[in-house]
């Protein structure tokens, strides 16, 4: 019987984690991964959620590349030398390791289970300096390993610069006779390319003729002392290299195991991070572990299918509730609701996030028995009858009540009668060990069955009668249709013969059944028309009252504006009344005052205190106190309370006070007496806006509608610069987030989260 693995295509997912992985290990991890114990899964589901939330507001870990390192050190162990790149990599490793706990240390308090993996590391700082004394960036040996080495380089360099000299020189003399005028190298010897024809000219040591036989390789006599120098000094040179490359590999073996340590640790972060990047690109949950028998499961999303064209179903079950029987038209989305909640409890065991509208909830299974797709096997001389039959035993012989199985077509292959006596029979056996079982079938007697047992339930893929075309659409507790005659009619089969098979169920009392199933699914289509309706008319109705909160907050804004603008007249009133009042006062302080004079300033201050600058103005008499006028800008209608210089104080029939000015007003008519009292609806004020704004798992409309709603918060508290979360998944929420950025005018830039802000997962905007 293939692996659930296998049947459930989790190879996949598999490869699509490892992707996200950066290290040997945890690519390695990835592409093993299989289900954890119970006791395993709690803990590795809490740090998957720590990485997610570290991933979405941080940025990722600096993992960079980590080579597993177990063959390189086992060598040291074994008193081998290791190359430079080996000891590269395990410097690297101790550079990765400093990076990671910086990164971790910052925000140990909010990330306790990670923190507690970083101190797993051990400290190898003085390894990986004594490599890199060493070892340089290019992989090469760096002349101050040694002073031995810095001595042989410089010699072989200084008789080098000599030899080049020379051979120049001769290059000059010779380049007659030289088929290139250039010096080349040997068997590790400076020689002459020389025309063989004139190889007599140069007195030397032949080392090679070329393959046409037109050159000779020569070394001139006066070069053979040099080129022998430089060749021992070589030889001293890699022996020096050599004694470097052992002595690190001692020093590598004497830390091997914390080495070791240190690289297993690196790859566990980086697997975890790899499910955490995986998890986010599926704007996936982590379900919570339930101590009760039992799922549920909102709105899960087969993983495996673009998220553009996938449908989301729900999944329920308990102990009251432990086998449910799918029932509907072919190619209607059975077999996929089937592999879909094989997958989402296998991720789950797996220690991954699964892809639902919120986290499920659901119990641990001891395995996960599946018998889907077709079971021919041509090399074990099977049919399909016999391969599901060999499955269904195998599962038979293994299964306990805390597991989970996935039944294809139980009992297809053989006679209806009989395969639908074995399908009843075996989920009965089933139900007596108390396993949860979700199977798919086109038997009637199986619909039965589910109907008039306890813990058994029907379940359907509903059906586009209409259009002839499946919906894939999972509805628990109602059995569906086949639609087999109908798709047949679709397909042109011959009138006479569908009439004839519509005959034939009838004389066997199927077509009323199917007929009270149609009208049935033909119902519950229709409930679901108006339920998805009456969504939407909710949503259209929270849209209407969000528009009109928004517009209150806007008036009120405009109105605090306003207010503003009767502070800034208040200011220029009261300093025209000081100045007025210190030329009283310069007045009174006159020596040679007069009586009508201190009279006439006495006058002015009683007049100062009493006067409130009431003016009625003077260019148009049509406007005055008492008058209705309509504010152009905003659309308000009020009487005209008092009148001050150029700014008329206005009072709307909703009690709203408001400031305005003359060219900002026109007459009207006074309304009509039982229009003119109304209820003033304060504004609801943004008091509680944040810097950031999560939109992940919202779909695409709902999420465009928080962002402008939280936007309209952002400008009212006038912060410069906020943050939306949107995660990764395909792009499109991102794409559409921009897109609605792009037509604000209010919004200065906007550009993806930096590494530390969420990366490609954010987008911060900057306010104008």
């Amino acid at each position: 019987m293939p692996t659930i693995y296998e049947v459930l295509e989790f190879g996949q997912i598999r490869k699509e984690i490892a992707a996200f992985a950066q290290s040997d290990i945890g690519r390695e991890t990835s592409s093993n991964l299989v289900m954890l114990s119970k006791g395993e899964l709690k803990n590795e589901l809490a740090i998957l959620d720590e990485m997610m939330v570290l991933n979405l507001r941080y940025g990722r870990l600096p993992m960079m590349s980590s080579t597993n390192l177990s063959q390189k050190v086992e060598y040291a162990f074994k008193g081998g030398t290791l190359t430079a790149e080996d000891l590269e990599a395990i410097a690297h490793d101790v550079i990765i390791t400093g990076k990671i706990v910086l990164s971790i240390r910052k925000r140990e308090e909010k990330f306790p289970l990670l923190n507690d993996k970083i101190r797993q590391f051990k400290s190898l700082e003085q390894l990986e300096a004594a490599i890199h004394r060493v070892v340089g960036p290019d992989l090469g040996i760096l002349n101050s390993a040694s002073k031995k080495l810095a001595s042989i380089r410089k010699s072989i360099t200084e008789t080098e610069r000599k030899m080049t000299i020379r051979f120049q020189s001769a290059i000059e003399s010779l380049r007659d006779y030289m088929t290139e005028a250039v010096a080349t190298i040997r068997n590790g010897h400076f020689v002459l390319p020389i025309k063989t024809a004139h190889k007599g000219k140069v007195s030397g040591v032949i080392h090679d003729i070329s393959d046409t036989g037109m050159t000779t390789f020569i070394e001139p006599d006066w070069a053979v002392e040099s080129n022998n120098a430089v060749y021992v000094l070589k030889i001293e040179e890699r022996e020096e290299i050599q004694r470097l490359l052992k002595e690190l590999s001692i020093l590598v073996a004497a830390h091997g195991h914390e080495v070791l340590a240190n690289n297993h640790t690196i790859g566990y972060l980086d697997f975890v991070q790899a499910k955490a990047l995986y998890a986010i690109s599926l704007d996936g949950k982590i379900a919570e572990l339930s101590e009760e028998r039992a799922i549920d499961i909102k709105q899960a999303r087969h993983p495996l299918i673009n998220r553009e064209v996938v449908v989301a179903n729900d999944f329920s079950f308990d102990d009251s509730l432990r086998i449910s029987v799918i029932s509907g038209p072919n190619a209607g989305g059975k077999t996929v609701a089937l592999k879909t909640l094989g997958l989402m409890v296998l991720m789950n065991q797996c220690g991954l996030a699964i892809p639902t509208i919120k986290p499920a909830k659901m119990a641990y299974f001891n395995h996960i028995y599946a018998d889907i797709g077709d079971n021919q096997s041509l090399a074990s001389n099977l049919s399909t009858f016999s391969g599901h039959i060999k499955n269904l035993a195998e599962i038979a012989a293994l299964v306990d009540s805390d597991d989970l199985v996935l039944l294809d077509e139980i009992g297809t292959g053989t006679s209806p009668l009989e395969g639908e006596a074995l399908a009843i029979s075996y989920l009965e056996f089933l139900r007596d060990i108390g396993t949860f079982v979700f199977c798919s079938s086109h038997y009637d007697g199986l619909k039965d069955y589910a109907l008039n047992k306890d813990g058994v339930t029907n379940a359907s893929v509903l059906f586009d009668e209409q259009k002839m075309t499946p919906t894939y659409v999972l509805k628990q507790g109602v059995p569906g249709r086949s639609y087999g005659l109908e798709m047949a009619a679709r397909y042109d089969l011959a009138k006479p013969i569908i009439d004839e098979a519509h005959n034939i169920l009838k004389s066997h009392g199927h077509e009323q059944s199917i007929s009270a199933l149609g009208n049935l699914q033909k119902l519950i289509s229709e409930n679901e028309t108006k339920a998805h309706l009456l969504e939407n008319e909710v949503k259209r109705i929270q849209n209407f009252e969000r528009t009109l909160q928004e517009r209150q907050q806007k008036l009120d804004q405009q109105r605090q504006n306003l207010l503003e603008d009767v502070s800034d007249a208040k200011q220029e009133i009261l300093a025209r009344a000081e100045k007025e009042i210190d030329e009283i006062f310069a007045l009174l302080r006159n020596p040679d005052i007069k009586m009508h004079e201190v009279i006439e300033a006495k006058g002015k201050i009683r007049k100062l205190k009493e006067d409130e600058t009431d003016v009625v103005l003077s260019e148009n008499g049509d406007i005055e106190v008492g008058s209705y006028v309509a504010i152009t800008d905003l659309g308000i209608t009020g009487k005209i309370e008092k009148i001050s210089g150029n700014r008329l104080f206005i009072v709307s029939p909703d009690g709203l006070k408001i400031t305005s000015t003359r060219e900002k007003v026109h007459l009207v008519g006074a309304p009509a007496p039982e229009k003119a009292e109304k209820t003033f609806i304060a504004p609801q004020i943004v008091s509680d806006v944040k810097l950031e704004l999560n939109v992940i798992g919202l779909r695409v409309d709902e999420a465009l509608e928080e962002v402008a709603r939280y936007l309209d918060g952002v400008r009212l508290k006038h912060f410069s610069q906020v943050r939306i979360i949107h995660g990764f998944g395909t792009g499109a929420l991102k794409r559409a987030i921009h897109d609605y950025l792009s037509k604000c005018d209010f919004i200065k830039s906007y550009r993806p989260g930096d590494q530390h802000e969420g990366a490609g997962g954010a987008t911060v905007v900057i306010m104008k």
